[in-house]
């Protein structure tokens, strides 16, 4: 843990935030402060890591008595680089993503039936130069035709052909 806070000012940061919410315990001791310095009085030197379970345990506690995105909102406040594991549904609903950034966009799939779309991550930035897109990705086939004939040049009897031995889809 104290890996994540090798300095000084970042476990004070935490135990700060900590302290706000009546969950510091003791870490505010000048021990636990050692341990955050590093070097030789820091727990990298010590052999007993008594004190450095301890805290290691208030911290986890702190952590386990919030949520998420409590947590996440708070650290992000410290410019903490902590982040969240979330679901794929999670990611949907936040905020950020879906409002924010305007990140999904609902893509149409006639192929499934009229009206038919399925959410799909679009653009993770914008630009305003340079706008895009997103779609659905090809069927099977779907461009096999085009490619055959425009790009090697395949004529339309060669293609029936192929298509006809099992050779290749055609949409």
């Amino acid at each position: 843990m104290f890996q994540l806070f090798n300095n000084l000012h970042s476990w004070l940061s935490l135990v700060g935030w900590m302290a706000e919410a009546g969950m510091a315990e003791d870490l505010q001791e000048e021990k636990y402060k050692d341990m955050a310095r590093g070097g030789s009085r820091g727990m990298r030197a010590a052999t007993d890591t008594t004190d450095a379970d301890h805290a290691f345990e208030v911290v986890r506690r702190f952590i386990a008595s919030q949520t998420s995105e409590d947590i996440y909102r708070g650290a992000q406040n410290l410019k903490f680089p902590w982040g969240q594991v979330r679901s794929p549904e999670e990611n949907l609903e936040d905020p950020h993503f879906a409002e924010d950034r305007g990140m999904f966009a609902d893509i149409p799939h006639p192929e499934m039936g009229e009206g038919v779309s399925i959410k799909y991550v679009g653009r993770p930035y914008r630009f305003t130069e340079s706008p895009w897109e997103a779609f659905r990705a090809p069927l099977v086939g779907e461009h096999t035709s085009s490619i055959l004939s425009n790009t090697i040049g395949y004529s339309e009897s060669e293609l029936k052909s192929l298509h006809n031995k099992g050779v290749i889809s055609l949409q």
